[in-house]
């Protein structure tokens, strides 16, 4: 990347000026107990001290087109935990990067790398010397591996990777999802630092922990977790922000996500070609009408999921939860319109009921003003289940493999030359993770804190319908895996994975201001 003389002279003027900005005074606050309300709007001043400085730390950050799903831009996946490297080492971190080796059987060619950024930064010497108790260790995760962008999909900017500042946002891919919450939490702690000084900061043990192939399913996740399980075992607290508000106005606390299974489903004629229906249509078993009977199948009008069994496990949406719903604020029109009117039943089944998509059928005619024809001999579709609490992957797999199995054995019954069919799990599936009882729980009550200090609101309490399986891992990895929260800063029409991605400035201002807050809150917490 080619960073412009100007913009490394403004970054440079900034910190300078910024330098002026008068930490708290520490001598009149012996002992590192000055953590008040008063010295924390301070620090949410010093925060907005720095806009620029921060916006245009983002800005280096989206430069670096780290698309996790193009073979191209490994060194850039490197080189963009590198640079993140290079500011926790400012702030006295210290940090490595590991390299898993993916097995040869991975869906990934092995030959590919996704290397993790490990940071500790412990607790401040002259805090330590005043606990007594076993200090607090706080684990942030983020990834910084973006989804493919390009100005031809429909982007407003010429380059989706050069951030545009633009009517109060900040536009480009990752600004969102995921580039923007880390660097808000990497400009948090920059803060904090400042404020202050090196005997007193950090005021507990933190840890960060990168990855870069987050959007391509985490490959070799599972094996670092299990290659590197001390840097996990004293984790008290695991934050993420990797999601967003179910509004553009209410904050929200993430208590829920759901798992998911794909597959791809291949029907295949008895002939190698395609075939002129008007020569052949009648006697063939043709794989596109085999195929639309399967899919039809798997699903009704109602989005109630036909494989038998697979509601079995389930767990029940208990009445607490179900009236919850109720008083969340939710308006979300961006589909165009949702077919059931309640909003209880739509949020009950975006976050608590299995759904069924069907997102693509490959073999068919598909150019627009074609009309050839033909009988596809090969038709290749692909589906996936979203999994909630407690189903597990593995029997949902049997169960669809089962159900399409006889399905396809009574259409082919009878027939001499019949189609064949292969299903695949392209990938090993992913449990729904939820945290029981949030509104109890400490860590939801740290952050509630957190939130009402920065927005003056009380946030929503949410679960999330996608699916994050860094989430599951580090859950399953850490002591303590009710100690686990979602903490988003962007808000439901900021474009994740779309077009015109971005976060508007003040959200990004505020979702750094939260961070810090959060980490505040931590420090002074009994739990």
């Amino acid at each position: 990347m080619i960073i412009t003389f100007w913009i490394w002279l403004l970054l440079f003027l900034t910190k300078l000026s910024y330098s002026s900005h008068e930490p708290i005074d520490k001598d009149s606050a012996k002992n590192c107990k000055y953590l008040d309300e008063t010295h924390l709007e301070n620090f949410f001043k010093a925060i907005d001290y720095r806009k620029d400085f921060f916006i245009e730390r983002l800005a280096q950050a989206v430069d670096i087109p780290s698309v996790s799903s193009q073979s191209e831009s490994q060194g850039d996946l490197l080189y963009m935990l590198e640079w993140a490297g290079d500011i926790l080492k400012n702030l006295g971190f210290s940090w490595q990067i590991k390299i898993p080796t993916l097995s040869n059987n991975s869906k990934y060619r092995s030959s590919l790398k996704y290397p993790f950024l490990f940071g500790h930064l412990p607790i401040a010497q002259k805090i330590r010397e005043q606990t007594l108790n076993k200090s607090k260790t706080l684990l942030i995760y983020g990834h910084v591996d973006v989804v493919a962008a390009k100005y031809s999909d429909g982007w407003e900017q010429s380059d989706p990777f050069v951030l545009e500042r633009k009517n109060g946002f900040l536009k480009g891919r990752g600004t969102t999802d995921d580039k923007g919450p880390v660097v808000a939490w990497l400009n948090a702690l920059s803060v904090l630092k400042e404020e202050l000084g090196n005997d007193c900061f950090p005021p507990l043990n933190i840890k960060i922990f990168l990855e870069t192939g987050e959007e391509i399913g985490s490959p070799g996740l599972r094996k670092i977790l299990s290659n590197e399980a001390t840097f996990f075992n004293d984790i008290d607290y695991l934050v993420v922000t990797d999601n967003s508000w179910l509004t553009n106005h209410k904050p929200c606390l993430t208590y829920g996500l759901r798992g998911m299974v794909y597959f791809s489903l291949e029907i295949k004629g008895p002939f190698n070609q395609d075939l002129h229906s008007g020569i052949y249509g009648g006697p063939v078993d043709e794989p596109l009408q085999e195929s639309v009977y399967l899919l039809a199948s798997l699903v009704d009008k109602d989005g109630k999921i036909l494989i038998p069994e697979i509601y079995d496990d389930v767990l029940p949406l208990e009445e607490p939860e179900n009236a919850s719903y109720s008083s969340i604020q939710f308006n979300d029109k961006n589909p165009g319109a949702y077919y059931v009117a309640s909003k209880n039943e739509v949020l009950a089944k975006k976050w608590r009921w299995p759904s069924l998509s069907i997102h693509g059928v490959e073999g068919s005619v598909s150019q627009k003003g074609d009309v050839k024809t033909v009988i596809p001999h090969r038709i290749l579709s692909k589906f996936s289940i979203r999994l909630v609490p407690d189903q597990d992957p593995e029997r949902v797999k049997a169960l669809v493999r089962t159900y399409l199995e006889e399905l396809h054995a009574n259409w082919t019954m009878g027939k001499e030359d019949t189609n064949t069919m292969t299903l695949e799990s392209l990938h090993e599936g992913i449990q729904a993770w939820y945290n029981p009882n949030p509104q109890n729980n400490p860590v939801f009550i740290i952050a509630e804190k957190a939130v009402k200090r920065v927005y003056g609101l009380k946030p929503d309490y949410t679960r999330e319908g996608g699916t994050i399986p860094a989430v599951v891992y580090l859950s399953q990895a850490v002591p303590s895996p009710t100690n686990v929260i979602l903490l988003p800063i962007g808000t439901a029409d900021d474009g994740a994975h779309s077009q015109n991605e971005k976060i508007s400035e003040q959200h990004f201002m505020n979702g750094t201001k939260l961070m810090l807050a959060y980490i505040y809150e931590l420090s002074l917490t009994q739990y």
